[in-house]
């Protein structure tokens, strides 16, 4: 496989489905990176400065976008949410 492309979310929800699935989607890689996180502690490999430091931007987005989506909750606007995901292999090398 040299490259996959995935059409993961493609449709148009109103301000509080928009909100629930895009949420769902951050909490669930927080929890994603914060189970890496403890496990390397496991390993005693406390380098995990880069993860965590992802963890605090996908919160901060979280925010954003909760507070963005908020504006719109008593109202009948249709946000279009599109979310392509790409699987490329690469060399270890190269990362």
């Amino acid at each position: 496989m040299k490259e996959l492309k995935l059409q993961l979310i493609d449709n148009a929800y109103n301000a509080e489905e928009s909100k629930e699935l895009l949420i769902s989607i951050l909490d669930h890689k927080i929890q994603f990176l914060n189970k890496k996180i403890f496990e390397r502690f496991l390993k005693g490999n406390t380098e995990g400065e880069d993860l965590e430091g992802r963890v605090e931007e996908l919160k901060a987005e979280k925010e954003q976008l909760i507070q963005s989506l908020n504006q719109y909750k008593d109202s009948d606007a249709v946000f279009e949410v599109d979310c392509h995901v790409t699987v490329a292999r690469r060399e270890l090398a190269e990362v």
